[in-house]
């Protein structure tokens, strides 16, 4: 598997691709006049997450796409996916039974029939309900909200993860042992995603506290 340092450019989408809303097109791996929303998520959860790879044998694989960019943290046989959706600036935490090649699974939360992830909230519930969006007049308005209350998930999610990380993995492990046992419809198998290793340089630590 190829590797790279995480100080590269995070995003590596495709010129010319179109993508919501609509006239607003990447352009060297960024969207127009939110690319600093981009880079501001990514790097929040290059920090925020980092204390995951202290644990050891962590691996941080990337897989980047025009819409779309994913962390996985693979730990064994379980991993820890950040989504970074960016058609609207959207961020979504799973778990995920990580396949016999290394790799974080295809599909969502699905594939062949067979629960690969759940999300964050299912293995670690919340106290009380998350934010959500305002009604919004606009499309910018609609993605700055959106932004907003990512940039706080971020935050709030990962100082949960962060305390609870050794449960998380059991509670999945049981989660994921009996899903094994359902078979789901529709049973499509999804194509695999392309990832790429990232090293992170020795100087990037999670903060404490």
């Amino acid at each position: 598997m190829a590797t790279r340092s995480l100080v590269d450019n995070p995003g590596t989408g495709r010129d010319g691709v179109s993508v919501p809303p609509v006239g607003w097109r990447f352009v060297d791996g960024e969207i127009g006049p939110w690319s600093h929303h981009r880079s501001a998520l990514l790097a929040l959860a290059r920090v925020r997450f980092a204390f995951l790879l202290e644990r050891p044998g962590c691996r941080l694989l990337v897989a980047d796409e025009p819409a779309m960019t994913r962390h996985s943290y693979v730990m064994g046989d379980i991993g820890i996916d950040l989504d970074f959706d960016w058609r609207d600036y959207a961020t979504s935490i799973m778990v995920c039974r990580i396949t016999l090649d290394g790799e974080p699974p295809a599909g969502y939360l699905v594939n062949a029939g067979r629960q690969v992830r759940f999300h964050l909230s299912r293995v670690l519930p919340r106290q009380g309900r998350p934010p959500k969006l305002k009604r919004f007049k606009d499309t910018q308005e609609y993605l700055s909200d959106s932004f907003q209350l990512s940039m706080t998930s971020l935050e709030v999610d990962a100082s949960r993860l962060r305390e609870s990380i050794d449960q998380v993995i059991e509670v999945a492990r049981q989660l994921f042992a009996d899903a094994s046992t359902r078979q789901l419809e529709p049973a499509m198998s999804f194509p695999q995603r392309t990832y790429v290793q990232v090293v992170p340089p020795p100087t990037l630590a999670a903060p404490s506290g």
